[in-house]
């Protein structure tokens, strides 16, 4: 090899050596963001399922029996007596 050849060869190693160290970096920026959506996507979905777990709750106290028996008495109304129940067939006469 030539005295002029080296110093280009050790340009161009150190030109490939940064545009690797320049690459790794780029990437593990964007991974970084990539976790970041992530977490927060996460946080969402944690979020939505206990937002629904609560609703859910509301919506078994709602329909209970004690709820609707004294919604009902509010509003005047009682359970029927046995005589005045009837029974629908579903079968045509």
């Amino acid at each position: 090899m030539s005295r002029t050849s080296v110093p280009v060869l050790v340009a161009i190693a150190m030109a490939c050596f940064l545009s690797a160290l320049s690459a790794v970096a780029w990437r593990q920026g964007r991974a970084r963001l990539v976790m970041q959506a992530r977490e927060r996507i996460r946080t969402e979905v944690l979020l939505e399922r206990d937002e629904r777990t609560d609703l859910l709750q509301k919506i078994r106290v709602l329909e209970s029996r004690p709820r609707i028996r004294a919604a009902a008495g509010e509003l005047g109304l009682r359970p029927p007596r046995e005589d005045e129940m009837g029974f629908v067939s579903l079968e045509e006469s």
